[in-house]
């Protein structure tokens, strides 16, 4: 079959006659010497007007210069020895040919910039993305025009030698070259102090995913569109603690940032290790593959286009074609409402020229330099949507026998994979199409949405579809494009089946395939032939499951549970307090060998609100950086069950936390608490921007759990003890009289001199169990306990001053549960809860003007005593 080679869709069936004007950035600044030149580029609070032809400028009231180099890897090493701040980004200024082909100042490097693509001021002209700064073989290509919203891009490295700059927009990761067949600049690059409008994303009132996409990066509230994708991840949120509206950044979609400076350094890095979520977010309906059908009945289109206020053909050419998109998806296994959400995209409603003269819904061959005259045309709007569904999606964009490099996955996608990858230029076609088929379902409350399981392979890896559950069966295709490896390729799950066992991973899923199959199943067929009909009961294939990941809420759905093997090797602060973390987890009873794809997170589970948040880790696959290997003492090997991670916690609450670990490969999950049983030497105490953080173990439970404190204002106290016992307290008895708490007991650390001749300073803190509202009395000390204490481990100091007896009056505090802790200073300063280990009843109760006190052991909390106030 011959493939096409003019453009197959005009994304938008219209063109901005302007004039071709260039727009660029003008530098007005002189530099003495050298080629490259080193400066801060200052936030000077300017913008640009919204409109295509506005210049940014640079001259001495935003630029602050620093040194200047012959060749950009000078200035590009001494740049990095540089830091930026908000208002000051360090960046690089050298020479860039312009479209008379001669060299002028522009800035070619920045620490943290973005790209901005609306340079030509036309939707004529697109930049083609390449996979390194010299191949001339492109892997998809953009229009950055503001009608589109693709403009802005994250900006990464620049290449001197080409005068390229990588970039990452839509999913896509690449270069892009300086100049669009010499006659347009291709991009510019923005320092983010001087971005003004940059695309975000928010989660609004309704809960709704919302993608606005920016018409011109550098003026003020310039915004082209909003992209509503539906249901929001939960890990977004829509406000922070002060009510304001949270920005999420993002040039793939799938992971979150909550500033520019994080996702620059992950996209820089190749990491995620910043993003807000650690499971990656995929669209249900940008990320459903073609082959997914869809519940929505011709009479709920016909219901939809109504409400819209099109009721009749002469109104809309889709009106009187329900049956059309739904006769499609019968013939053509082709998702009926992914069609008619292109039509929609396509035609404006089924308002075009050329849907109402030529019924041609999808822009079918119109190009550019003639559009009416060079599309199809049809003898009804059936004919097309027959034409697109059987064509342009069953044999091309499905086609995984594909040579001609089209075939990116058969879901709608973005710049990465998917149809938009060789669609259309626009970078949102993808999502654009996903949010109208969002629309449609939100209309006839989510028949679609999340009712199929969508699995994704994240990993480049070309991976095999077999047609049985195992490898020496036939290979039928390879989920890859023939041209690029490609990540995020998305299948349509059927079901779980037991096959080939693959480093001990039996669990193959059954896939309904992109491709058409034989009458066996044993080869890929191509066909135009508008009677090839797709066969659902016969068009499947198998995949080994360690190869796709079920994203989001469904990744819980599908783990078998396993034992774990865990050990903790170093938990300790680096400079930057953040949480250094060495262990192991192996999943028991399979190889945890290095060949084989294993995850690891740690889940933070707050002990009263149950709210998890997750941290990703990484393996440790480097055998040299292994501390010592796992034995399992079976034929399994644990080897390469090590992880490491250096954790940000300022993101989670505070709170007491529990910690678990967690492995993840293939269908199979081993969570353990995070605990000390090889007593390794932990992180303790320790304070990041005011708040408190302790790392503390509970010796309470046969796990040893290592848990952690949060407190926004800091901690009761922040001193480090020399030992990694927890501090001692008790009471010797407690009850209500006269208005007042009387209490005795001990309170003590081991290592603490409590002697006569030491000055003991003790407080009783009440902290409230929700708003962790603190009140403190003075508990003061006695010479006469009750008894001598000794410890089982002589620490050689005297314990004299460890009692204390005091009656408090705790009548003004108000209503709330109250966790009580003792901080003791002596030669020591700690603090601790107030515990009974030997869990007596304690029937006090006291009645005080409306409010009722009483206290009771919580046994689920270190045995410790709380203060009810009713």
């Amino acid at each position: 079959m011959k493939k096409i080679s003019y453009i197959l869709l005009i994304c938008v069936l219209f063109d901005f006659f302007t004039p071709l004007i260039n727009t660029y950035a003008e530098i007005n600044y002189t530099f003495e010497s050298g080629s490259y030149h080193v400066v801060y580029v200052k936030d000077d609070g300017s913008a640009t007007k919204c409109d295509n032809v506005s210049v940014v400028t640079y001259n001495d009231s935003n630029i602050e210069y620093v040194k200047s180099f012959d060749t950009y890897d000078e200035a590009l090493t001494y740049s990095n020895t540089l830091t930026s701040t908000e208002d000051k980004i360090v960046s690089i200024i050298g020479e860039r040919k312009n479209t008379s082909g001669k060299y002028e100042n522009k800035i070619v490097y920045s620490q943290y910039a973005l790209v901005d693509l609306n340079t030509a001021n036309t939707t004529a002209v697109t930049s083609n993305v390449y996979m390194d700064d010299e191949s001339n073989k492109a892997y998809t290509y953009i229009n950055g025009h503001g009608s589109f919203g693709g403009v802005d891009a994250a900006f990464i490295n620049y290449s001197k030698l080409s005068s390229r700059v990588k970039m990452k927009i839509s999913g896509v990761t690449g270069w892009i070259n300086s100049l669009i067949s010499s006659k347009y600049n291709g991009y510019e690059v923005i320092p983010i102090n001087r971005v003004r409008s940059g695309s975000f994303y928010y989660v609004s009132d309704s809960g709704d995913l919302i993608h606005r996409l920016s018409k011109k990066i550098t003026a003020n509230n310039c915004y082209s569109s909003y992209i509503n994708l539906g249901p929001a991840p939960s890990s977004l949120k829509s406000e922070d603690a002060n009510g304001n509206m949270i920005k999420y950044y993002s040039y793939d979609g799938n992971y979150f940032y909550d500033s520019y400076i994080n996702m620059l350094t992950d996209y820089k890095n190749g990491t995620t290790d910043k993003a807000v979520n650690i499971i990656p977010y995929f669209n249900y309906y940008m990320y459903s593959p073609a082959r997914v059908p869809t519940n929505i009945t011709a009479e709920d289109i016909k219901s939809f286009l109504e409400s819209r206020g099109y009721t009749s053909s002469d109104k809309s050419k889709l009106v009187g074609e329900e049956l059309s998109f739904i006769s499609a998806q019968e013939k053509y296994g082709v998702n009926a409402i992914m069609i008619l959400s292109t039509a929609i995209n396509e035609s404006g409603w089924g308002t075009s020229y050329l849907a109402k003269n030529k019924n041609n819904l999808f822009g079918h061959n119109a190009v550019e330099s003639d559009v009416y005259n060079s599309a199809n045309g049809y003898n009804s709007p059936r004919d097309s949507i027959n034409y697109h569904a059987y064509y342009m999606v069953n044999t091309l964009y499905s086609e995984t026998k594909d040579y001609s490099g089209i075939y990116h996955g058969s879901h709608l996608g973005n710049k990465n994979s998917g149809m938009n990858v060789k669609y259309a230029s626009d970078p949102y076609w993808g999502e654009k199409i996903a949010a109208i088929y969002r629309s449609v379902d939100a209309y006839v409350d989510y028949k679609d949405y999340n009712k199929y399981t969508i699995g994704v392979k994240t990993s480049n890896v070309a991976v095999p579809v077999y047609n049985e559950a195992k490898t020496d069966s036939v290979e039928l295709y390879k989920l890859t494009s023939k041209a690029h490896e490609v990540t995020n390729m998305p299948v349509y799950v059927l079901g779980k089946v037991k096959g080939e066992n693959i480093n001990g991973n039996d669990v193959w899923y059954k896939i309904q395939t992109d491709a058409l199959l034989n009458e066996d199943r044993t080869d890929v067929i191509q066909s135009s032939k508008i009677d090839t009909y797709y066969d659902r009961d016969n068009n499947y294939g198998y995949v080994h499951s360690s190869y796709i990941t079920l994203p989001d809420e469904n990744v819980k759905q599908i783990y078998t549970k396993k034992d774990g093997l865990f050990g903790l090797y170093d938990l300790s602060v680096d400079d930057n307090k953040n949480v250094n973390i060495t262990g192991y987890l192996a999943i028991k009873d399979i190889d945890n060998s290095k060949n084989r794809n294993i995850t690891y997170d740690l889940i933070f589970e707050n002990q009263v609100t149950k709210e998890k948040y997750e941290k990703r880790v990484d393996r440790i696959t480097d055998k040299a950086k292994i501390p010592y290997e796992v034995s399992s003492g079976n034929k399994y090997s644990y080897a390469y069950s090590w992880f490491n991670g250096n954790i940000d916690l300022s993101d989670i609450k505070e709170g007491n936390y529990t910690i678990y670990v967690r492995a993840r490969s293939g269908e199979y999950e081993a969570t353990k608490v995070l605990s000390n049983m090889l007593l390794a030497d932990i992180a303790s105490k320790f304070t990041k921007d005011e708040r408190g953080y302790q790392f503390r173990v509970n010796y309470y439970l046969k796990t040893v759990p290592v848990e952690l404190l949060i407190r926004d204002k800091g901690l009761i106290s922040d001193e480090i003890t020399p030992t990694t016992d927890n501090m001692f307290n008790q009471y010797e008895s407690i009850e209500f009289k006269d208005n007042k708490l009387n209490i005795s007991g001990t309170s003590f650390n081991v290592g603490g001199d409590y002697s006569k001749d030491k000055d003991v300073k003790r407080t009783i803190i009440f902290e409230n169990i929700k708003t962790f509202e603190r009140f403190e009395y003075n508990l003061g000390y006695v010479d006469n306990g009750a008894y001598e204490i000794k410890l089982v481990v002589p620490d050689n100091k005297d314990k004299t001053r460890a009692w204390f007896r005091n009656s408090i009056d705790i009548s003004t505090l108000e209503k709330g549960n109250y966790a009580i802790y003792i901080k003791t200073e002596s030669n020591i300063k700690d603090y601790g809860e107030l515990r009974d280990i030997t869990m007596r009843d304690i029937d006090s109760t006291m009645n005080i003007d409306d409010k009722t006190y009483s206290i009771k052991l919580n046994k689920n909390q270190r045995f410790r005593l709380e203060l009810e106030v009713k």
